[in-house]
């Protein structure tokens, strides 16, 4: 055997191998897919809490430590739910059981305003109940969505057909009447996450004011009204948001907008700072961007 057969031999024996191993490895990720629905069905039929730590106890970590665990708390730590439902006997309650599966879970305090919430904790998931000051779970649901893709699931005692049918009209990802059992309340969002994720997206929405800029399809909205920018307008606006607090020069300016801070006339990016400002200005963000003479602009926190 001379030794161009020898290399391509071990080269063909190496991918055997790989082949074989890879085969192994996908069997076995079934099988662990298996056991985890297995352990979600007998934790939630037999009680939930106790009897889920007593299993996770005996079964290795890393086993869970897998895509398919959304529905296993040890995935699970990443993932924010918000509460919006004014009787704190329920949101208590339904955070301590979402807790149990290590969701991060957070309540909502101001019913005047609750997207400064929505968008602090950029939640996977909102629990959203019909009737609340102010404003009912309809406007808030329509305000989230004119932003965010996040499910919605709405929880309430009013369950008839039109409250059902009007919550999936406004954008509503399922319906859940009161009372509810709290295992069938874990089991429909952990069905709605594996729909709905894969975990590996970025926080794409950024709020100052009660505006909403969504990085996703450029866009800008402030009290359910989108504001129109256009491309300079939408740069201008994300990096003095991603520096808010801080003055950014005119140079960083200048060269997000045209790669370059030479041979562009400086006056050009002041026509589009101002243009940005009047559309601000217009609807109701007065005096979002300062100017900061001789240096550049900020947006202050």
């Amino acid at each position: 055997m001379d030794y161009q057969q020898l290399i391509t031999f071990i080269m063909e024996m190496i991918g055997t191998i790989a082949f074989a191993a890879s085969g192994a490895m996908v069997a076995v990720d079934r099988a662990m897919d298996i056991f985890g629905v297995i352990v979600l069905g007998v934790t939630t039929a037999v009680g939930g809490g106790a009897v889920r730590d007593v299993i996770l106890g005996i079964v290795p970590p890393a086993m869970f430590q897998r895509p398919i665990y959304t529905i296993v708390a040890t995935f699970t730590s990443c993932i924010v739910f918000l509460i919006v439902e004014d009787d704190m006997r329920i949101a208590e309650g339904m955070k301590e059981r979402l807790i149990q599966w290590d969701y991060d879970v957070q309540i909502v305090e101001d019913f005047r305003n609750v997207m400064p919430a929505f968008t602090q904790y950029m939640p996977q998931l909102v629990l959203l109940d019909i009737t609340l000051p102010f404003y009912d779970g309809y406007h808030w649901c329509s305000e989230i969505r004119s932003v965010s893709r996040t499910p919605i699931i709405f929880i309430s005692s009013a369950t008839d057909r039109m409250n059902m049918i009007m919550a999936m009209n406004m954008g509503a990802d399922d319906f859940i009447a009161k009372p509810f059992d709290l295992d069938v309340l874990v089991a429909k969002i952990a069905a709605l996450l594996r729909r709905t994720y894969d975990f590996n997206s970025d926080n794409h929405l950024m709020e100052i004011n009660g505006a909403i800029l969504n990085t996703d399809d450029q866009s800008l909205t402030y009290h359910g009204d989108r504001i129109p920018l256009t491309r300079n307008e939408y740069i201008i606006l994300t990096v003095l948001l991603r520096n808010r607090g801080k003055t950014v020069s005119r140079e960083k300016l200048m060269n997000a907008l045209w790669q370059t801070d030479s041979f562009v006339d400086e006056n050009t990016l002041s026509v589009n700072v101002n243009r940005l400002r009047k559309k601000l200005d217009g609807a109701g963000l007065t005096q979002l961007i300062s100017t900061k003479i001789g240096i550049g602009y900020i947006i202050e926190v």
